[in-house]
């Protein structure tokens, strides 16, 4: 979770998102996190929003709350909302698996970060399928570069529970 929150927070400025300008400085740069209906309630109370990041939950029956906004269209609709604020320096989808499902799908999904848990769980939700026509697994330096975090490399360990930080990148 520590890294999750870690790379949907941080803002990356390069030369093509930089602008100066008053109305866009630093500080008023965020990114933003999409979500079903399902993943925002799964969110613990306390811990909704996600701080620091424009929360946009998809649904059709969620009122807003503060800080949050509710959008009743397609994640790709929703995609296109933000793509062009100069408030918004990157997108992530984070949930749950029909609003993934459709992000992979979407021509707009340039690159998947996934956390690789090798461990079964009694669950009744999955990540899809990557279709391996559009995606490659990238390197771990282009990880490094693409989340600006100094990502651990290969299999950790947590107890008893073994992952991997991996990201897909469109081919």
């Amino acid at each position: 979770m520590a890294y999750f929150e870690r790379v949907t927070k941080k803002v990356l400025m390069s030369d093509e998102t930089a602008d100066t300008s008053p109305a866009t400085s630093c500080k008023s740069i965020q990114n933003a996190v999409i979500m079903g209906r399902k993943t925002w309630e799964s969110i613990p109370p306390k811990f909704r929003p996600l701080k620091d990041r424009l929360n946009v939950v998809l649904s059709k029956t969620l009122k807003p709350e503060s800080d949050t906004y509710v959008i009743n269209s397609s994640l790709d609709e929703a995609v296109a909302n933000l793509v062009d604020k100069p408030t918004i320096s990157r997108i992530f989808i984070i949930g749950g698996g029909y609003v993934y499902k459709e992000a992979i799908e979407s021509p707009l999904c340039e690159y998947i970060l996934i956390t690789k848990v090798y461990k079964n769980f009694n669950c009744d939700a999955f990540f899809p399928k990557i279709d391996e026509n559009l995606y490659e697994l990238a390197s771990h330096d282009e990880l490094v570069n693409f989340t600006g975090d100094d990502v651990p490399k290969g299999r950790q360990l947590d107890g008893d529970i073994e992952y991997e930080f991996l990201m897909y990148k469109r081919k």
